[in-house]
């Protein structure tokens, strides 16, 4: 028999796994590792379009003489080509973002609500990535032995892995550690790895010996799906800071890492080699948000009757099927056209997406080329915060005074009105937000105080509720707008993204989400990431979810972000529509 061959090996794995036979050769462990993570590798390399999304938690534990000193971190990371996002979290508590651009890298640490901006592609706060890239390598390892297979729980499924028990010179990411022991689990298909456990030696700055135990578990990884583009903008969050260096950490136990999961370290961690340069770059995603056929909202009687004309908000989810899968109202109309937009885009059909997407989409509700138009913006319902709430309806416009026609003159203008509307359904408190036309501004004044609404309720009883009804006037001699894939209005002018002398936007006011009943109940927590567009108004336009949470909480962000108010970023000293990321946290206290 040739020597390293092995035929027939009867191995004991585990009381779970039970006894396995080997009926082929037993694979080299060593080469197990040294292609391990091929595929995440080569993404995060960003060969072609190949895109990753990965999630894993992350605990380490330092042990000495009468100290114990442990963190949990949870991570995400989606990266394309030299373009990445990352985000730690400790248990609840976020206590880093890095956002890689292309051009620039920024660090936000909401410890201390400051950010720093580095130049260039800085891939250095990636822990996810620092075991594997060490474990792969063929220099780093001493010894490896194979100890069997098990399966694990990867994604919702049982998997089977190889587990291989190696040795290194230390433990990565730990500064002055020793003799370091590696298990980690390989899926047999792909050669991912599933979960990673270090232990190890590390001698502490006074001298005295400490035992480190550093585990990392991947609950997800996928690679070559659809990414969107705005996950690689950074908006500076409201009162934060830019600071010089590294931003200070706070909140964890300060650990010796050497690149540290709680803060990213000032090293360069340069790009990785393919390991198969003959693997085929991923296909470029395709857009899952282009209806392949849409069914225009038909209007309601009493709609038609009053001449009302306007766009309503409908949240929609795209899965595998070319029906949404999901369809809710974000801001309505009233005057029965909301019923009218959602039975409309409960019969779009999409390009199916092998992941579930999610958009705000714009359905119009048009008699006539000029006229008066109301933009849907979702109300915000007065209510004790401080006590729980299980139902909550905005106020529903039941009556409609159209404004002067007369007044448009000529061309298009609009105006922004705030107000209160009252548990009798009255608006008041009427005031201008926004508009420059006195003759438009009074038109809108005067027939808004004529409009008449169902109140809001709180628990089914009568609430107040404050509103801002966007109104624009275009008369016939206006240009007409072309309806962009969402259903809305395509609106003047380019869209840029931060650096290269455009400045992000920064938030003015913000309103706080509502919790779904379905995610209180479940006692559900944590974030929903959205793109945006913030246009020289300073209102967010084409809200899209990027990463989803579930359990109605995604179209609750969108609604509460749809309300923020934000200073506009600026190109040359001017307002101009600027793509931007914001992060909805949601937090039951």
């Amino acid at each position: 028999m040739k020597p390293g061959l092995h035929v027939a090996i009867l191995l004991f794995t585990s009381a779970v796994t039970g006894w396995h036979i080997y009926a082929q050769t037993a694979p080299d462990p060593r080469d197990l590792l040294t292609r391990s993570d091929g595929p995440v590798i080569d993404s995060f390399n960003g060969a072609g379009t190949t895109t990753l999304a990965l999630q894993a938690s992350i605990s380490l534990l330092m042990e000495a003489p009468g100290t114990r000193t442990k963190v949990d971190t949870s991570i995400t990371l989606e990266s394309s080509t030299n373009r990445f996002r990352y985000r730690a979290s400790a248990g609840s508590v976020e206590t880093l973002t890095v956002v890689a651009d292309g051009k620039n890298t920024w660090a936000y640490s909401p410890g201390t609500k400051t950010y720093t901006v580095t130049e260039g592609t800085q891939r250095s706060s990636i822990a996810a990535l620092e075991n594997i890239l060490y474990g792969r390598a063929p220099a780093n390892i001493q010894s490896a032995q194979l100890q069997g297979e098990e399966s694990l729980e990867f994604e919702g499924h049982q998997v089977r892995c190889f587990v291989v028990r190696a040795e290194y010179a230390r433990v990565p990411g730990l500064r002055n550690s020793q003799n370091a022991v590696r298990t980690v689990w390989l899926e047999k298909e792909r050669d991912l790895v599933l979960k990673d456990v270090w232990e190890g030696k590390l001698i502490q700055p006074n001298g005295d010996p400490a035992q480190a135990h550093y585990s990392f578990i991947y609950s997800s990884i996928r690679t070559g799906g659809p990414m969107d583009e705005a996950l690689f903008s950074f908006l500076p969050p409201e009162g934060s800071t830019r600071v010089a260096g590294t931003p200070a950490n706070s909140g964890s136990p300060r650990l010796t890492l050497e690149p540290s999961i709680i803060a990213p370290p000032n090293v360069y961690l340069p790009p990785i080699a393919s390991g198969d340069p003959s693997r085929p770059p991923a296909a470029p995603p395709a857009s899952a948000w282009i209806p392949v056929q849409k069914v225009a909202a038909q209007y309601s009687e009493e709609a038609r009757a009053a001449g009302f004309q306007g766009t309503a908000i409908v949240y929609v989810e795209v899965g595998d099927s070319r029906n949404p899968v999901n369809v809710e109202l974000i801001a309505g109309l009233g005057m029965g056209l909301d019923e009218k937009a959602l039975e409309a885009v409960k019969q779009w059909q999409f390009k199916p997406s092998s992941t579930t997407l999610a958009e705000a989409v714009e359905v119009p509700f048009q008699l006539e080329p000029e006229g008066w138009r109301l933009k849907a913006v979702p109300f915000i319902v007065e209510r004790d915060r401080r006590k729980r709430v299980t139902s909550i309806i905005p106020p529903v416009l039941s009556h409609y005074v159209r404004p002067d026609p007369a007044a448009c003159g000529a061309g298009t203008a609009s105006v922004k009105l705030d107000a209160v509307i009252g548990t009798d359904g009255k608006p008041r408190g009427l005031k201008v937000a926004e508009g420059e036309n006195s003759a438009i501004n009074d038109a809108a004044m005067k027939a808004v105080e004529g409009w008449r609404f169902s109140p809001a309720q709180v628990d089914g009883k009568p609430a107040e509720a404050n509103g801002t009804f966007d109104l624009e006037c275009r008369s016939q001699s206006s240009p007409e707008q072309t309806p962009n894939l969402t259903g809305g209005q395509e609106k003047p002018g380019p869209m840029y993204r931060v650096g290269g002398g455009v400045s992000a936007p920064i938030v003015l006011s913000k309103v706080d989400p509502d919790y779904s009943e379905a995610a209180r109940k479940a006692k559900y927590q944590g974030s929903v990431l959205l793109s945006l567009e913030v246009d020289p108004s300073g209102r967010a336009r084409n809200i899209r979810v990027v990463r989803m949470l579930g359990m109605g909480l995604d179209a609750k962000a969108i609604e509460a972000v749809a309300r923020w108010r934000f200073r506009p970023g600026m190109k040359e000293g001017k307002p101009v529509t600027v793509a931007a990321t914001i992060e909805v946290n949601f937090r039951l206290l």
